[in-house]
């Protein structure tokens, strides 16, 4: 192991990391750590005892790691080691660290000890965990693994526990082989581990260097209030609905409609809904149940007894006690984690009130951390995907000579059954009216909302209000930190987007109708699903291999394609298509 060649490895890249892990040392007894010492570093490591193997974990002095061998552990070339995070009087919080390396020609035996050893460690029920090291397991993302296998072992744990592998890119090159991924990076928690990089070898070797970041602790939102409307006497405001008409039923422009459906549903839904103030932390935190606290609040007074007498019958009341919270603390979190699932099957969207935010940002100039600078990074993010207007709009030749799409009516009843179609958990636009209350009201708003509909259709009038939205940041993959990886979803009025629907089933009526869509276009479409072009593509590529054909599959897809629409080419299709009149203006 060249120490020399790893501090000028992290000295060229100016980057000081607080743990360096190293799989085949090949380390014998007689080098003696001060010969590999790196300045600023402590070390732990565990050598084969003959040639070839081992490991060492270099650590910041200004860290507090310590080995772990309760129970001693069996399995050879491994570290067990404990960081502690924080210690609030009885609560420890740690993270345990794991390096591992596993020699590809490993006995069974010496697969069955590392097994046991891992599930001995975990079954402790640590809440931060970190195993890497070079596990000499190149198939392991196959899935499908002879019983009874190491790779199958651990498959198996991993989905267990569960552990989440970080990764994904081969971590081994050599000139004649195939890269493969034989270094491992798992842990317990998802959202702990960022940004991992794979850096070129050191020195001589044949694998990658990773680095990434590990995120021991997550900010906690303020308890600022909040608004929710979740208590309506719909009765009462049906009433009130019914009583309180539009005076005027010819607008004199788009803004007073607005004005006048916003101020005639708007007051009867503050007399009949009551606002209820809500902390934002009492919706995502977890909380002990009453009987917990109870047990909980026995167990310290049995520790101050213990404390005050020091005896061996106070230690084992107090020991009693701090094993039946343990339990009845796991069975409060297993509860609370079967209640969440519960509510995500029933309303997926409410899994993003439990998914950390942007907390970090990377850009070429640095790492930005304020809500404010993340806000700003991310709105630069999304202007940069729109293209300009093309100079040259092509000719695009009319291929419906049929009856145009002209006009839309807007009736009443046509209004109440897109109401009653909403979905109660979309979230509001900025005007605040919620979908629950529209679909509940559906009947009593029918009429007004044609009436506001009909007029802004024949005005051919897209109101400011509905083009203001609040943009929420969903991450798709990757890297948190890249702002590139999250896409925006505009919250818009749901009033808008009823309106919409009506249009955007007029329009699809039309296409359906005079057969204007190919019959291979699948997605948006009624009966042609994502999942209806992959039935249709599988069997036409197993009929052409029962017929000798070769099957030739090129996938294809657009880089921010729904951004880079534009929409004067759009329009123009859309003309072509018999699409006509004030629908396009």
């Amino acid at each position: 192991m060249a120490t020399a060649a790893l501090e000028a490895f992290y000295d060229h890249r100016r980057f000081v990391p607080s743990e360096i892990r190293l799989t085949e040392t090949w380390l014998a007894d007689e080098i003696t750590d001060a010969e590999i010492a790196i300045p600023g570093f402590s070390i732990l490591r565990s050598d084969r005892g003959s040639q070839g193997g081992g490991v060492a974990l270099y650590y910041s002095t200004q860290l507090k790691l310590t080995g772990i061998n309760d129970p001693p552990f069996q399995s050879r070339e491994t570290l067990w080691c404990m960081l502690p995070l924080d210690v609030t009087g009885l609560c420890i919080v740690a993270l345990i660290v794991t390096l591992i390396y596993r020699p590809p020609n490993n006995s069974p035996e010496a697969d069955s000890l590392l097994l046991s050893d891992l599930n001995q460690f975990l079954a402790r029920g640590h809440t931060r965990v970190l195993l890497m090291g070079d596990f000499n397991c190149p198939q392991l993302h196959a899935r499908v693994h002879s019983s009874g296998s190491f790779q199958a072992e651990l498959l198996a744990l991993c989905d267990l526990i569960p552990l989440y592998n970080h990764v994904l890119q081969p971590t081994r090159f050599r000139s004649n082989d195939t890269p493969s991924i034989l270094d491992l990076l798992l842990n317990n928690e998802e959202l702990m581990v960022e940004d991992v990089h794979y850096l070129p070898p050191l020195g001589a070797s044949d694998h990658v260097c990773l680095q990434f970041e590990f995120v021991c602790y997550a900010s906690r939102v303020a308890d600022v209030s909040i608004f929710t409307r979740r208590h309506a006497n719909f009765s009462l405001l049906r009433n009130l609905l019914l009583a309180n008409t539009l005076s005027n039923c010819a607008f004199a422009d788009s803004d007073t409609a607005w004005r006048d459906f916003a101020f005639f549903f708007q007051t009867p839904i503050s007399i009949a809904t009551i606002t209820t103030n809500l902390p934002v932390a009492s919706i995502r935190q977890f909380r002990f149940r009453s009987r917990t606290m109870k047990w909980i609040c026995r167990r310290n007074s049995a520790w101050l007894a213990y404390a005050y007498a020091r005896s061996p019958d106070t230690w084992e009341t107090f020991r009693s006690l701090r094993n039946h919270c343990v339990t009845l603390i796991r069975m409060d979190k297993h509860e609370y984690q079967r209640c969440l699932a519960r509510r995500f099957a029933a309303n997926p969207k409410y899994l993003y009130k439990h998914k950390p935010g942007i907390t970090t940002l990377t850009t070429p100039t640095g790492t930005v951390t304020t809500p404010t600078q993340v806000a700003d990074v991310l709105r630069a993010q999304y202007v940069s995907v729109f293209t300009p207007a093309p100079n040259h709009i092509p000719i695009i030749p009319t291929i419906h000579f049929g009856p145009s799409l002209t006009d839309i009516e807007f009736t009443p009843s046509n209004v109440i059954s897109n109401l009653l179609h909403l979905k109660v958990n979309t979230s509001t636009g900025k005007d605040g009216f919620h979908p629950r209350v529209l679909k509940g009201c559906a009947n009593e708003l029918g009429f007004p909302l044609s009436m506001l509909f009909s007029h802004l259709f024949s005005n051919s009038t897209v109101l400011a209000a509905w083009k203001s939205g609040s943009v929420i940041p969903i991450h798709k993959t990757g890297s948190r930190a890249d702002p590139s990886n999250y896409r925006p979803v505009a919250l818009l009025s749901i009033i808008s987007k009823v309106m919409e629907s009506i249009i955007a089933d007029a329009i699809t009526n039309h296409l359906e109708s005079n057969s204007l869509l190919h019959p291979n276009q699948h997605g948006f479409r009624r009966q042609r699903s994502c999942l209806t072009i992959l039935l249709c593509a599988r069997d036409q590529w197993t009929q052409a291999v029962d017929d000798s054909y070769p099957n030739h599959i090129v996938y294809l897809d657009f880089s921010k394609a729904f951004d880079r629409v534009d929409h004067s080419i759009l329009l123009a299709k859309l003309h072509s298509c018999g699409i006509r009149g004030k629908l396009l203006l």
